[in-house]
């Protein structure tokens, strides 16, 4: 086998088979076994010596100190390897990938991102068809749900990635705006594989989803091609108007049993943050701990990183996306802009999708477009 096969079984384990996870049937989902795999060819790639190590640089930088940062301070928490493993690893696909883009050719990586896109839209239909032809309700739904909204939840749980779809809709998001830039690149239709990926996003049943899907189109085709002055204008006006309706929409939506139940956590965790220790709030209580502590788990990605991986976690979190977003000239927005949205009712932590897509555009942002925005 020659070297450059090596190298491309390497990168196509990493990056087409990183939608091969399941927290429901697996102890550890495959993606993690297949990062392994690639992480051990990547390091005899380096052993051989055969090419300039162009990825690592300034641009792995957040991603090895987020990822230090959590195997170093969760494990003095005392937080079990096994529970650390997924959130540990996650940014290190960013690096992982990284390295592998910028040793292929242009050919070999646009063809193995275009099977990472259909292999993914494989598993997302797979893990569809499964859910729906076995209806169940999520872990304790069934305790605050009646009536005719049990009906809407029946098909939120029993999945094959995870137990709600709340976190299934993330991956799928992520991916679906990930082909529009593809698309928008490649100067390609991609109507199929987009029409495929919104429909599965809206049978996830979502209402996050559905609320991320119009504000990703909106910043993809109107907001992010403005100047940076009108969407610094746009961010204040939206910011002031949404502090201007929360109460009204706070208690319109007390009635929904999802909803009340965040409303529940995120005054808990208020109340929390006024009694506790600096320790716990600088370095957080330990990955998974929260649900020692609330009543409920977090259902908000940045509260459960403030909560479980301290202040510190969850700076070093966006800074590496800010980060992400300046060396990639702001197409890394295109997909964190919906990303951001739905992941304010997700409690997943483990979203290789996210870095292994910022790789990419941050790759193609870098390399190939040195002198121009690739979308403008």
């Amino acid at each position: 086998m020659t070297y450059s096969n090596i190298t491309y079984i390497g990168a196509y384990s990493l990056i087409a088979f990183c939608s091969v996870i399941t927290h429901t049937i697996l102890p550890i989902p495959p993606t993690v076994i297949f990062f392994c795999l690639s992480s051990l060819l990547a390091l005899w790639c380096v052993k051989r010596n055969e090419f300039k190590i162009k990825s690592i640089n300034r641009v792995s930088i957040f991603p090895l100190l987020l990822s230090s940062y959590l195997l170093l301070f969760q494990l003095l928490l005392g937080v079990p390897f096994r529970a650390l493993v997924s959130p540990f690893l996650a940014p290190l696909y960013f690096v992982v990938a990284l390295f592998y883009l910028s040793i292929l050719n242009k050919r070999n990586i646009d063809n193995l991102i275009n099977k990472f896109i259909y292999i993914s839209l494989g598993v997302f239909i797979i893990e569809c068809l499964w859910r729906m032809s076995h209806p169940s309700l999520p872990k304790g739904v069934d305790e605050v749900v009646v009536g005719a909204d049990r009906w809407f939840y029946l098909f939120k749980g029993g999945g094959l990635m995870y137990s709600e779809t709340n976190g299934l809709a993330i991956h799928i998001i992520i991916v679906y705006f990930f082909v529009i830039w593809w698309s928008l690149l490649h100067k390609k239709n991609m109507l199929i594989e987009k029409s495929c990926l919104l429909v599965l996003i809206i049978l996830t049943f979502s209402r996050a989803a559905l609320i991320s899907i119009p504000l990703g189109w909106l910043y993809m085709y109107c907001i992010g091609r403005m100047s940076k002055k009108i969407q610094i204008f746009l961010f204040f006006l939206v910011l002031v108007i949404t502090i201007a309706v929360m109460p009204t929409l706070i208690s319109n939506l007390e009635s929904d049993p999802s909803t009340a139940m965040k409303l529940s956590v995120f005054a808990e965790i208020l109340e929390y943050y006024k009694h506790i220790d600096l320790l716990p709030f600088l370095y957080g209580i330990g990955n998974y701990n929260s649900m020692n502590v609330f009543s409920i788990y977090a259902h908000n990605y940045l509260l459960v990183f403030l909560v479980e991986m301290g202040f510190l976690g969850l700076l070093l979190l966006l800074f590496q996306f800010l980060f992400f977003i300046k060396v990639s000239r702001g197409q890394f927005l295109f997909v964190f802009v919906p990303f951001f949205v739905q992941v304010m009712s997700s409690t997943t932590i483990f979203i290789p999708h996210l870095y292994i897509i910022a790789a990419i555009i941050v790759y193609y942002s870098t390399y190939y477009e040195k002198d121009k925005n690739i979308i403008s």
